[in-house]
């Protein structure tokens, strides 16, 4: 049982002293008696006494305090709590504290002072269904001492009372307790009542009275853990229970801030007695863990066999009613509760005890288990809408699916609230803010879906009444399950879905309006094109004409009510006018069809002006549209008296026939007035054929008197597209002026456009074309021209490099200097088209080849050979004679010339244009030779013998070893074979002459590369042999 009251007491009694000085409580423990981890039963007549010491102090005032507090339980009943109906067990409590210590009490400085009370009275209601903890009274009376500085020891008396609600019901334990379970308790502790404190005083001096109120809350919020099982022994005995921060049978709690500045509390319990049932009932609840609102079997064994049975779920406030068997057994399902209890844990988030009460005559058996609630994710996905499109203020079924991701399944009802609005902007999973602040200002529907099966999705489906603020809008909306968090889920961040809904709404527009006018009918049959304003018609005074309108709904939603279409006046454009003088009515229009209303007639009124008749569908606006700007279409009337109207006619109109491409020119225009009435001012209109709408010129004119003509009117044209082109004058353009005869104010003609010149360059011949053209400054360069304007030749213009430009005639040729030269030229036609220039370049080469003759020895006499290099076009061939005989072409080979004596070799040269070289002629003497030059003239096998001598010395004083054997095997290995080499070249020198020394080119190279070759042989051969082991 609590012994939270023995510590409260001797806190309360000590509170007036220890008010008078800044000390503190210390916490209330909350002691239970357990036999079971789950929920214990009490029955009347079960009794605990605990025995509590604590020790305070705060500097020189401490507090030394002893409590017996005994509980008996004396009632089992059912109230009403802070508005809620509880099944409570009500206990006595009765006991004794004594205290003593030392406070500061100004101005007597330090007393001393004792207490001590037999009289401490009170009860306690706790929850059967938990053991939470709901009210708590106490009353206490004491006497004592009081130490006084002056006046010695004085009697005290002390009383008080003290009521103490929890909100919620403080839960302490978190059924069934499991090791490493833990849970978090949260309350707030009312306490109301009173303590008095008086210390007699002598005969002359007034007792101090000291009345302390005890009133206010106190919040709790404490996290608590089963961590151990433990076997505690006290003086009741020995018991083996759990450790719950520190251990409900034997409590020590110590808080200590600093040396002086302490509490300590010792609670043990040290006696107990339990009542014996008058019926036995054990109970087990299948399954004991279940989802939300989960089914569940109550068993129950009891002793009493065909007894009567309450089963009762105090969170719920539900019973059912049953009976034992004939072996006292009873089995009856029930559904657990929905939600969390007020100790969430980490093993469920939610734990309810189940009440079984049998009676069976005048006995009755009590019993209880613990049904814990397993945690959910409850989810949502996919959101339709339908029928669609979606219309505006037509009531629209909104559609999401409802499921659970795990094993655990719902079976209370899951709301599911569609929110015409996004609730996750920030997409964290969550709602930005509380659904009641959405619900506030955007619509909500909310529906409860029931049960929740693991694979068994369920649909949620609300309607919806669109109505944004404009149209068409993209809406977004919500669907969130669970919105108000009444079920603790595993994941809290998929329970929103957000999709888009496109809100249309129809929209009616005129759509051709037809008027009938003189016997002229105007039909506008694009309003929207002509920006809902038709140009003016010309109405004689008086005169009647009809206007037909066809409305449409260009919409995607159906006008679903009745509508209006009105005609009424107005004075100036779009501007307010008084009532209608035609309204028409129509019942619905669907989307995408026209309605054509009646014809109205209008008479013009006999006062001249502008007249303005507005055509109006939805004349009273009784549809919402997604555009109330294209309901209007204007008919703009200008009302004229005939018998003194102007009439405007162009004449003098000169178009030219003939222009060059993009290049401006003129056309000139006066107006005459042939009527009979002066004209006001106008404008005159240049324009194209297929572009009225868009003219190239517009010029102001006027006022013209009747008979006058004004002066010239004229407009720049010009035009990129080749061919004719059809150009129009139209006087009064904008229908300023109404006339007598509407039908005479334009003229035409038509220009034809020709594209500019296109000029050809010819080169003559010689040439040479590549990537430069060459020729010689006799080639002649013309240019060609043709017409292309029927006008007759163009003008030819050309210059060279950065001279003068110069004029030049058809096919007229010219010639240039050496050199590179730049050619610019174009062409100017008749119509005063310019060619764009054209760019070419020509080398004009008159510089032949220049040729390098060259003589090198033979055998057996002299070769020459010839290089021609040009820095023009190109070398073409070289030529060569011998001693004034026959030229010869030159094929690349070196002439061989071996007739001893004096010769005269005259060449020459010529470029791809045939610039030939001037003759040149060099001198070649061949000396006289015996019949066999070879014989005793080379040297060469001598010299190749001295080589191969060198060689071999050079090797017989490089031996790496003295030794005959491998002396021998060196010279053979390495020595003989480069020798050998450099004798041969001796012998093949005796039949190649290139080979002889002296006169062969090769002889003595050959004889010098063998010669160092072979020594470098040698010399590695030596290196590689003396590192060698």
């Amino acid at each position: 049982m609590a012994r939270w009251g023995a510590v409260l007491i001797v806190f309360s009694l000590a509170l007036p002293l220890a008010l008078l000085l800044p000390t503190a409580a210390p916490p209330a423990p909350r002691p239970r008696a357990l036999t079971s981890s789950d929920l214990p039963t009490w029955l009347v007549g079960d009794t605990w006494t605990f025995a509590t010491h604590v020790v305070t102090r705060n500097g020189p005032n401490w507090t030394s305090a002893w409590n017996n507090l005994t509980f008996l339980v004396t009632q089992r009943f059912e109230a009403i709590q802070d508005g809620t109906f509880r099944y409570l067990y009500n206990s006595s409590t009765t006991g004794d504290l004594a205290a003593e210590g030392d406070a500061s009490m100004p101005p007597f400085g330090t007393i001393h002072y004792t207490l001590a009370s037999n009289s401490v009275r009170g009860y306690a209601w706790n929850e059967r269904s938990d053991l939470a903890l709901v009210k708590t009274n106490e009353t206490f009376v004491g006497t004592g001492t009081a130490n006084l500085p002056l006046f010695g020891v004085r009697p005290l008396t002390a009383s008080g009372n003290v009521t103490t609600v929890n909100r919620p019901p403080e839960e302490d334990f978190d059924f069934p307790i499991e090791i490493g379970d833990a849970w978090r308790v949260t309350s707030t502790l009312n306490t109301t009542g009173n303590a008095r404190l008086v210390i007699h005083m002598p005969v002359g001096f007034n007792d101090i009275v000291i009345n302390q109120p005890l009133n206010g809350d106190a919040p709790l919020d404490a996290n608590y853990s089963a961590t151990v099982r433990e076997i505690v022994i006290v003086p009741a005995g020995s018991f083996e229970t759990f450790r719950i921060q520190s251990n409900y049978v034997k409590l020590e709690m110590h808080n200590a801030s600093g040396p002086s500045t302490y509490t300590h509390t010792w609670t043990n319990l040290t006696s107990y007695g339990i009542a014996s049932p008058a019926i036995a009932v054990s109970t087990v609840l299948v399954p004991d863990r279940v989802g939300p609102g989960g089914p569940l079997s109550v068993y129950a064994n009891t002793t009493a066999p065909n007894a009567s049975v309450r089963v009762i779920i105090p969170a719920i406030n539900t019973t059912a009613l049953g009976s034992t068997d004939a072996v006292g057994a009873l089995r009856i399902t029930v559904n657990a509760p929905a939600y969390d209890d007020d100790t969430p844990a980490n093993t469920d988030v939610g734990s309810h005890g189940v009440l079984v009460e049998v009676q069976a005559g005048v006995a009755t058996g009590y019993g209880g288990a613990t049904v814990s609630l397993l945690r959910p994710d409850l989810t949502v996905t996919g959101l339709t809408f339908a029928p669609v499109p979606v219309a505006d203020g037509v009531p629209t079924n909104l559609t999401t699916t409802a499921s659970v991701t795990t094993d655990v399944p719902v079976y209370s009802p899951v709301d599911v609230t569609f929110v015409a609005e996004d609730v996750d902007v920030n997409r964290d999973g969550a709602m930005d803010l509380p659904l009641s602040v959405f619900c506030a200002r955007s619509a909500c529907a909310n529906v409860t879906v029931a049960p929740v099966l693991p694979g068994r999705p369920v649909l949620a489906s609300a309607t919806w009444t669109p109505a944004p603020p404009t149209l068409p809008m993209d809406v977004r909306v919500s669907a969130v399950v669970d919105p108000r968090n009444r079920y603790p889920e595993g994941n809290e961040t998929n329970n929103i879905v957000v999709t888009t809904v496109h809100v249309e709404a129809p929209n009616l527009t005129p759509s051709n309006v037809t008027v009938l006018a003189g016997g002229t009918t105007h039909l506008f049959d694009r309003p929207a094109s002509m920006g809902f304003v038709s140009p003016l018609i010309d109405v004689r005074t008086g005169s009647t004409i009809r206007i037909t309108t066809t409305v449409r709904n260009i919409g995607v939603i159906n006008v679903t009510r009745s509508t209006a279409l009105a005609l009424y006046n107005t004075t100036t454009l779009n501007g307010t006018g008084g009532p209608p003088f035609a309204q028409l009515g129509t019942g619905p229009i669907p989307a995408g069809t026209e309605v054509r209303f009646a014809t109205v007639p209008w008479t013009a009124p006999m006062a001249t002006g502008t007249y303005f008749v507005n055509v109006t569908a939805d004349y009273s606006q009784v549809v919402r549209e997604t555009s109330e700007r294209d309901n209007t279409f204007v008919v703009r009337l200008r009302v004229f008296d005939p018998a003194s109207a102007p009439d405007l006619v162009p004449v003098s109109v000169m178009i030219p026939a003939k222009a060059s491409v993009n290049r401006t020119v003129g056309i000139t225009a006066r107006v005459a007035n042939h009527g009979l009435g002066n004209s006001s001012g106008f404008q005159v209109a240049f324009y194209n054929a297929s572009a009225r709408a868009s003219p190239f010129a517009v010029v102001n004119v006027g006022p013209i008197g009747t008979g006058a003509t004004s002066s010239v009117i004229s407009a720049a044209w010009a035009s990129p597209v080749l061919g004719p082109h059809r150009v129009w004058v139209e006087v009064d353009y904008t229908g300023a002026v109404p006339e007598g005869n509407e039908t005479n104010n334009t003229a035409s003609g038509t220009i034809t456009v020709y594209d500019v010149p296109i000029t050809y360059m010819q080169i003559g011949t010689p040439r040479i074309y590549g990537a430069t053209p060459y020729i010689l400054p006799t080639t002649g360069i013309q240019f060609n021209s043709p017409d292309r304007t029927g006008e007759g030749p163009p003008t030819i213009w050309y210059r060279v490099d950065s001279g003068s430009w110069k004029s030049i005639a058809d096919w007229q040729a010219f010639t240039l200097t050496g050199g590179p030269h730049t050619i610019t030229w174009n062409a100017t036609d008749r119509l005063g088209g310019v060619e764009p220039s054209k760019v070419a370049g020509v080398f004009v080469d008159d510089l032949p080849p220049v040729t390098v003759a060259t003589v090198s020895n033979a055998t057996d006499g002299k070769i020459v050979s010839f290089v021609a290099t040009d820095s023009g076009c190109g070398f073409n061939w070289t030529e060569y004679r011998i001693d004034g005989g026959n030229w010869a072409r030159y094929n690349g080979t070196g002439v061989l010339i071996t007739a001893p004596g004096n010769h005269a070799v005259e060449f020459r040269s010529a470029d791809r244009l045939l610039n030939l070289e001037a003759t040149r002629t060099v001198t070649v003497k061949v000396e006289g030779a015996p019949a066999n030059p070879s014989a005793g003239f080379n040297v060469k096998p001598a010299l190749a013998a001295v080589f191969a001598v060198m060689l071999f010395l050079a090797g017989w004083f490089a031996a790496p070893s003295p030794d005959p054997p491998r002396r021998r095997r060196w010279l053979l290995t390495v020595v003989l074979p480069p020798a050998a080499i450099e004798l041969a070249t001796g012998a093949v020198s005796l039949g190649v002459p290139e080979m002889a020394v002296p006169g062969g080119s090769l002889g003595v190279p050959v004889d010098a590369a063998l010669l160092i070759l072979g020594l470098l042989v040698i010399w590695f051969s030596r290196q590689r042999a003396l590192r060698a082991p």
